[in-house]
């Protein structure tokens, strides 16, 4: 970067919003902001501060910005075209122009190859904010283009399960009698892997709430176990794999959209699985010669979260050098539903439901505090609502 460049973003720190944009378009229409690569860095930079200026001064829109960079140095947007389009993609979102996000979406979809961490990114943040259809989408349209760059097959096949759990969500959301035979159904999800029927059955039935099994407590129990490793059951695993799809149609009558559910799900199963993890090693010695061991009891269901085991979790993903906000937001929006799900089902008490939920509220404030912090989305704290 030039002394010239460096002089530039210095006068641009320092300016208003209004002095910001003119600085910055003026440099656009100069030509300033493409003659190199780090001419394209400090375009990007210059944009980044104003998409979080203009999240809490609105005008003008950022997408106007955007539109204006595309137009006089189309090197900037093609070189960053994921970050821009997952930027206009939250900010669409939070502000609710929901008839912006086909268009995004698409051409996002169409940058799968180039851009699938923004791809990612933007797909968490669809399914954050209920999304689906759009969400869907995009994940259909971007395959051909996954599967025709050379991505690691760990990551492919990733994908290729969240796209094809979002397709059946779609599915099952907007038609009044999902059939797992249907050929609307399979044609979607065709293109994708191989179906293995059994469980596709299993899994609409579960989403669409036409299978609904007995729990009882005594489902999800893991034997004590006194080594440092610990062994949970398949049953149990399974018990909770279906669990959590009975959840995720439940939850819906809570007012929760099914696709942050879906985002919830895997974060809520590692933590339930830790949890079980612990509750293996809940024990005390009763005396050395007979090695024998007795739980501790904590007064909760190993299904409940506890205010130490979730601070615990949530830091580990919100204080890395990768933080997943909206899947840790979505957790934590899901969890009063997830312990009136306990309660219907007759996995915990009133009692206990209530002091769950009376513990984890000693979380919400710092939660509020850290988000609040969070420029470009407000709408993240949007999950400590579900909380009133």
């Amino acid at each position: 970067m030039t002394t010239t460049d460096e002089a530039l973003l210095a006068q641009f720190a320092k300016a208003t919003l209004a002095q910001k944009v003119e600085i910055f378009q003026r440099a656009l229409t100069d030509g300033r902001l493409s003659s190199s690569d780090a001419a394209i860095e400090m375009g990007l930079e210059m944009l980044e501060t104003l998409y979080e200026e203009t999240a809490v001064h609105p005008h003008p829109p950022f997408a106007e910005l955007i539109a204006s960079a595309r137009a006089h140095t189309p090197e900037l947007y093609e070189a960053e075209a994921g970050t821009l389009l997952e930027w206009q993609i939250t900010r669409a979102l939070r502000d609710g122009r929901t008839a912006d996000l086909p268009t995004l979406t698409r051409e996002l979809a169409q940058r799968a190859a180039e851009f699938p961490t923004e791809l990612l990114a933007a797909a968490e943040k669809l399914a954050y904010y209920g999304q689906l259809t759009p969400l869907a989408a995009m994940l259909r349209d971007a395959w051909p283009h996954i599967q025709a760059a050379d991505f690691e097959e760990t990551a492919v096949e990733e994908y290729v399960v969240q796209a094809m759990n979002y397709l059946i969500m779609e599915y099952v959301t907007t038609t009044a009698v999902p059939d797992p035979t249907s050929p609307h159904l399979l044609a979607l999800l065709d293109p994708l892997a191989e179906v293995d029927t059994n469980e596709l059955h299993a899994y609409v039935a579960e989403l669409s709430g036409q299978q609904r099994r007995v729990w009882q407590p005594d489902d999800f129990v893991v034997p004590p176990q006194a080594g440092k490793s610990v062994t949970i059951p398949p049953i149990v695993e399974d018990n909770l794999i279906h669990l959590l799809r009975e959840f995720m149609h439940a939850a819906q009558e809570d007012g929760v959209p099914i696709s942050r559910a879906a985002l919830a799900y895997w974060p809520l199963h590692e933590y339930l699985l830790a949890r079980l993890e612990e509750s293996a090693r809940a024990y005390q010695p009763k005396r050395k010669a007979e090695a024998r061991v007795a739980r501790r009891s904590y007064g909760l269901s190993y299904l409940c979260p506890t205010p130490i085991s979730l601070a615990q979790f949530l830091a580990a993903r919100l204080e890395s050098a990768l933080p997943r906000h909206y899947p840790a937001a979505a957790l934590v929006a899901v969890l009063p539903a997830w312990l009136r799900f306990l309660q219907q089902r007759g996995l915990i008490t009133p009692e206990q439901q209530k002091q769950a939920l009376r513990g984890l509220q000693e979380l919400l404030p710092e939660l509020h505090d850290f988000w609040s912090d969070m420029p470009g989305d407000s709408g993240l704290l949007a999950s400590l609502e579900t909380w009133q």
